[in-house]
This record gives structure tokens, C-alpha cells and sequence, in this order.
């Protein structure tokens, strides 16, 4: 139930594309509508695939105790991380209690949040708040989240699944440096599409360490720039290199990175039944049975029309990543990595 890694406060200077006319956003708090509305803003890449159906968004700013429990006539559904969930009628309703409540009615758009003015203990929990009730909408017009870095080379995408801390970024980093075009360092939305599979971004900013960033002099600039509370930065890759942003892309190969404490990075070819396992644990289900069916189907379908590896990436990843990447990509054989990738 992670929420893309971007508080509130810090995704102003990374703001997408304008909010689509088919959304709207209603919170008589200033302050925290205005962050909100930034927020929104920042997955507009991944909003603008919802429409045209109408979304309203409804943000209730109240008191702890005055955030509603779940009723006692709703169906309890299985928790979702720390939120209790159930069903009444139509309505998807998600609890954190005495913390945040969101209530999403898919049929109609209709979301409503409720939550206190406080973030200052939990600053990720009002985002975390608006990407459920997104990424529930997402999902019920057959767009499925999954925690995957993305790239594309030679029309062909490149998957990178994986949880916090896995490597996902210094991977699509290192990849957009030889050559790939990138859609995301972290979360992308899956949709099937005549019988294939299409990967898109859900937002377009990295979150890199700022000991990675020193290794690269065209991202001398990142360690200047306000830290996160993972103490990453945000940066627009863009910036450093134009004209490297894809809007979507066909996944092709699924690469599991892992980071090993060992001198040499190791590369293998893993089954189609492990790779399926593997996104499941990465994957945002919807609570609703019927969707989170449909979108196993999409991972089964992404499954088979790719080939997937398992990459322990090591401490000579760390200094030579583009040799050691090159390296790893030829020891699999042609096919994994581009051609033009030598």
C-alpha cells in the first residue's frame, strides 16, 4: 500500500501536466487543497489515462475523532498493509483509524478523504490517502498499478520491479546513460491492450541517493536540491538528459534487481512461474475481488510475452555501472539486452 514516494510539500517544483477538465477537487482547507491539487498534479502522467469519465475528489479536513470508523454493516474485506477495508453498496471504503478514511465509489468517480490538518507525525499519509483512491479508479477502468522502474530501447520495455531500496533507480539511471529511453524509476500503470500488455508512467521524477548522484557530473546539481524524507532527491531526468522521455512502452523483459553484499553482480534467466510470483508482492491490488482478477490476468499476460532475470547487482555495479550493466546484459545471450547496447 505504498504511496508513490513524493510527500506533499516537495512536489511542487515537479508539478506534470495540468489537471485534466474531467477532475475536480473540493477542500475548503486552502493550505492543504493547494498541496493536494499539486499532488494530483504530479501524477497527471498517470491521471490522464482515466478519463473522460468524471472524477470528484471530496477532502474533508476534521478533527481526529470526527474521521468516520468503518460501519458496522459494511462487509470487512481483507486489510490492504495497515488500512482496514470493506465494502458497503458500492462504495470501497479504506481506514487508518483516528488517522484517514477514503471512501471511493468507482461507478461514479466519486471519492471522499477524510483527515486530519496534522501531518507533521505521518507527512506521507495524506498523499498515501489520494494515490489509494487513484490507483482504486485506475484500477477499475483497467489500469493496474505495479512498483516497477521502466525504460525502452529498440520499441521494446524493460521492467524493473522491485520493493524500496532494491536498486530500481540507479538501474533506469544507469540505463537511460547508455541509451534507453526512460518512463519512471518507480511506478508505472499496466493495461492490456489487443491481447498485449502496455506499461505507462504513473509519474515522471527519480528519487536518487545523493551518493549515487556524485558519480555522474551531469547530476552535480542533485545533492543541492531539498531532500526527501528518505533523504533522496527529486529531479526531473529530463533536465539531464532531453529528449530521453517515452510515453509508454511494451514490456519486453522483466529484470528483478536485488542489491547483494558481494564484490561480483550476478545475472540469471528465472521461470515464468517465479517472475509471476515476484510481481504479485509488487503489485497494487484493488480490494475489489472481481478487478484484482482482472489484473492478475494482465500480470500473467505480461508474463508470458516476456523473458525475465533476476539481477544481484553488487559492489562493482557500484563502480562501473554502465561496464559491469554491459557485461551482465552479454553474459544472458542476444536477446535481453538492445543491440545497440555493447
Amino acid at each position: 500500500m505504498q504511496a508513490p514516494p513524493s510527500p506533499l510539500r516537495d512536489a511542487a517544483p515537479y508539478l506534470g501536466d495540468a489537471l485534466p477538465s474531467w477532475l475536480s477537487l473540493a477542500c475548503a482547507h486552502p493550505e492543504i487543497s493547494r498541496s493536494v491539487a499539486r499532488y494530483l498534479s504530479y501524477l497527471a502522467p498517470g491521471l490522464a489515462h482515466l478519463g473522460p469519465e468524471p472524477v470528484r475528489v471530496v477532502l474533508h479536513v476534521v478533527a481526529a475523532e470526527d474521521i468516520p470508523e468503518i460501519p458496522p454493516d459494511a462487509i470487512a474485506l481483507a486489510p490492504r498493509g495497515r488500512y482496514d477495508v470493506a465494502q458497503l453498496g458500492t462504495h470501497l471504503i479504506y481506514s487508518l483509524r483516528g488517522q484517514g478514511s477514503v471512501r471511493v465509489d468507482p461507478g461514479t468517480g466519486r471519492v471522499s478523504i477524510w483527515a486530519t490538518a496534522d501531518h507533521t507525525r505521518d507527512p506521507d499519509l495524506l498523499s498515501g490517502l489520494v494515490s489509494i483512491a487513484v490507483l482504486e479508479l485506475a484500477a477499475h477502468r483497467g489500469f493496474f498499478g505495479l512498483h516497477a522502474g521502466a525504460v525502452a530501447c529498440g520499441g521494446s520495455g524493460y521492467l524493473l520491479p522491485g520493493a524500496s531500496g532494491s536498486g530500481k533507480t540507479s538501474l533506469c539511471l544507469t540505463l537511460v546513460r547508455e541509451g534507453f529511453r526512460y518512463l519512471t524509476d518507480d511506478f508505472v500503470l499496466l493495461t492490456a491492450d489487443q491481447g498485449r500488455v502496455r506499461c505507462l508512467p504513473f509519474f515522471r521524477t527519480f528519487n536518487l541517493d545523493i551518493a549515487w548522484a556524485e558519480r555522474f557530473p551531469e547530476l552535480s546539481f542533485v545533492p543541492g536540491l531539498p531532500p526527501l524524507p528518505h533523504g533522496k532527491r527529486m529531479f526531473d531526468p529530463e533536465r539531464c538528459y532531453p529528449g530521453s522521455r517515452v510515453e509508454w512502452a511494451r514490456p519486453a523483459v522483466l529484470v528483478f534487481p536485488t542489491i547483494v553484499a558481494r564484490p561480483d553482480s550476478v545475472i540469471r534467466r528465472i521461470s515464468k512461474r517465479d517472475a509471476f510470483c515476484r510481481l504479485l508482492p509488487q503489485s497494487r491490488l484493488s480490494a475489489d475481488a472481481r478487478v484484482a482478477q482482472a489484473h492478475a490476468r494482465t500480470l500473467e499476460m505480461l508474463v508470458r510475452d516476456s523473458d525475465a532475470f533476476e539481477l544481484q547487482h553488487g559492489r562493482d555495479f557500484l563502480h562501473a555501472p554502465a561496464a559491469t550493466l554491459r557485461r551482465l546484459l552479454e553474459s544472458v545471450g542476444p536477446e535481453p539486452g538492445p543491440r545497440g547496447v555493447r
